[in-house]
This record gives structure tokens, sequence and C-alpha cells, in this order.
């Protein structure tokens, strides 16, 4: 038998050295002597067997996470009723709805253009839905439109011969924070023909420092706040073009020479 559990007052609850507790008992234990923030409670009942309940912190776990947990515990109880000598590696944990839910969310096959870079899908997506948020950031809000510009601004720097002269195919390094102007970047990036690999700015600095060695970039892209530290740990056996983002940017902004359409390449990234 199955009971739903009553809810425990987490401020009475004292924190120990662990956080959910499993009881088996011979009577029914009383709320008030259990102060954990999950306990299932295993005790018998006279003349009907057993009967498994559960104590639960509302503020810790929501009620429908309470029913799922519910739910796998009757799906693996009926199946040790009918068989207790199978395996623990046979038992199902999840039910026949579950595992369609699961099929229906994993099952994203698609046939996919190989002749077509990632870019190009999104400049279709553009062309589709202009106005449709592409990219929320805290307030910020960008469409695909304004996402689209604001890459190809960046994709002009980066190729054209004044600028960065990037050809197609070459690395680019990324040290940036996650934002939108990691997106913005990665997609400028795309559009310029090059490929990026990203840096991780939680690296220690030695791992930076290995990784920029390593691939023998010709630029790296981070952001302003990160540019200190970066100089600190550019190999200085090579030029390596350091481009702080957010002035660049906004120079973009402010700049309307600087073409906001679609660069047009001769060549594709593998």
């Amino acid at each position: 038998m199955l009971n739903n559990g009553d809810h425990v007052d987490l401020c009475q609850s004292k924190r120990g050295l662990f956080d959910s507790l499993f009881v088996v008992a011979d009577n029914e234990i009383s709320g008030q002597e259990l102060h954990f923030p999950l306990a299932l409670i295993l005790h018998e009942v006279e003349g009907t067997g057993s009967a498994l309940s559960i104590r639960y912190a509302g503020e810790l776990f929501h009620d429908d996470t309470i029913d799922e947990f519910w739910s796998v515990m009757n799906i693996l109880l009926i199946q040790i009723a009918n068989n207790a000598m199978q395996l623990v590696s046979d038992l199902e944990y999840v039910s026949v709805q579950q595992k369609q839910q699961l099929y229906k969310w994993n099952h994203t096959d698609a046939n996919y253009p190989s002749l077509k870079r990632l870019d190009h899908l999104f400049e279709e997506a553009v062309k589709r839905t202009p106005d449709k948020v592409a990219v929320v950031y805290g307030d910020l809000i960008l469409t695909y439109r304004a996402l689209d510009e604001r890459a190809n601004q960046l994709a002009h720097c980066l190729s054209s011969p004044s600028g960065i002269g990037i050809k197609s195919e070459e690395l680019i390094e990324l040290l940036l924070d996650k934002s939108e102007l990691m997106i913005i970047t990665v997609l400028g990036v795309w559009k310029s023909g090059a490929a990026y690999v990203p840096i991780d700015p939680t690296y220690p600095d030695e791992r930076v420092y290995i990784t920029l060695d390593d691939t023998k970039a010709k630029c790296i892209i981070t952001n302003q706040r990160h540019v200190s530290r970066l100089r600190k740990y550019v190999p200085t056996n090579r030029p390596l073009h350091v481009i702080e983002l957010e002035p660049l940017l906004d120079r973009f902004t402010n700049d309307s020479s600087v073409p906001r359409d679609n660069l047009q390449l001769d060549t594709t990234s593998s």
C-alpha cells in the first residue's frame, strides 16, 4: 500500500550528515518524530501487510516531483512482487508512457543539407521570421534580423583585408563569457568562413597558454575584462591579434559604413 506523505517543516529539521532517510518500523511513525528533508517510511499495518509513506520538505520538492517518485516506486514494487528473484539490472524504472515520451523527445533525426553550413540555415531562418525573437539574455532581446546584422558586421571585419584579414578555414580563438555577445561572435566567425576554438574563461592560466600555443591561431576574440590576463600569456614567438569584442561591436553600432548584409564566400568551411 502506498500513502502520500506529509510535508515536513524545514525550519524544524536539523541538518546532519545526510538529508534523506529510509525507515523500516513495526508501527507507523509520527511526522513529529522525523525532521529530514526526505524520508521514506515502511511500516507494518495489522491485518493488511505493510504501508509505504513519504514525508518531504515542500520548500525543496515540488508535489509533481514526489508524484514522479511514487510512479517509479510503483513500477519497481510491482516488478519485485511478481518476481522477487530477478536481477536489479533487469528492473524497469520508467513506465510505458514515459518511454514513449523519451522516444518522442529523442526522435530528432532529419535530413540535413550537406552543402550548407549552419550559418546558411540561420540565414534562411532570418528570411522566414526576421522579427521573431532569436536571443534573450537578461533584459536584452535580439530578433533574428538584429542578430544577423551584427554577425554580418563582425564577419566583414574579420575577413576584410583592411581588417583582420582572416582567410577561409583559418582558426580563431574565442575566450568569451556566456552572453548574447558569444552567439554574435560564433555566427560572425562562421559567416567569415573561419572556424573557432573555444577557451573557457574559467580555465587556469597555464591551460589557456597551452591552448593558444597549440592552435597557432592568428587572432583571438575576448571580452574586455579578460584582455589584461590574456596579454600576459600571449605567446611571444608569433603574432596574435587580440580583439576586444565590446568596443568593436559598439563601433559597428555607430558606423553605418560597416556592411550589415551577408558575406558571400567562394569556399565553405569544413
